[in-house]
């Protein structure tokens, strides 16, 4: 485990740096490596049960975000809005009319933020790489 997050903790250091040279948005490559470094320390964490808490709210987070997504994959139109890649406009336009979407969405929100948070407490190495894929997404 500590091994895996020292390399890992390189390898966002190495990414961060060149980002900091030529002082321009991160590349594509370094949002997928943040994204990667984040997704490991989280299934790290579950698989060591070391930090229950930690496990706790990634479960959490999970059920949140799959239980949007079955509600939203039976709402008609669904299967188009994928076909065509607008699915984050479908998802929008559905959340803006239909209120029981509109609460799972919300409910998965939070619970992410949750995890985020606690991990990005507990863990540089995701704090780092969850700033760097925050700032790219937003």
């Amino acid at each position: 485990m500590k091994k895996l997050s020292t390399v890992l903790f390189f390898a966002l250091l190495f990414a961060s740096c060149l980002s900091a040279q030529d002082s321009t948005e991160p590349t594509l490559e370094e949002i997928r490596a943040a994204r990667k470094t984040m997704d490991v320390i989280e299934l790290s964490l579950v698989r060591s049960s070391e930090d229950k808490h930690a496990a706790s709210l990634i479960l959490q987070d999970k059920e949140a975000d799959e239980d949007a997504n079955l509600y939203l994959i039976q709402v008609p139109g669904y299967e188009q809005a994928v076909a065509d890649k607008t699915l984050l406009d479908f998802k929008q336009n559905v959340k803006s009319k239909d209120k029981y979407y509109r609460k799972l969405a919300k409910a998965a929100y939070k619970t992410q933020i949750e995890k985020q948070d606690y991990i990005a407490s507990i863990n540089p190495n995701y704090q780092e790489a969850l700033q760097l894929y925050t700032e790219a997404t937003q």
